[in-house]
């Protein structure tokens, strides 16, 4: 965290990725299991969630 160019606080929680390594993980399953949606989030959801993001990166 930093207060203007200074920082006050740092934190490390250790991960070895990079970031999306769940949603790999969850695509690899659905592979295996020959499916085209998820049951932790579908479809729609992810739609949903895009249009969401859109909407914030907007803002900025």
């Amino acid at each position: 965290m930093y207060e203007l160019d200074d920082l006050i606080e740092h934190f490390e929680d250790g991960r070895l990725s990079q970031g999306y390594s769940f949603e790999a993980q969850e695509v690899g399953r659905l592979l295996s299991e020959n499916k085209r949606e998820s049951d932790i989030m579908s479809y729609s959801q992810s739609l949903l969630l895009q249009s969401q993001m859109e909407r914030i990166k907007a803002l900025f």
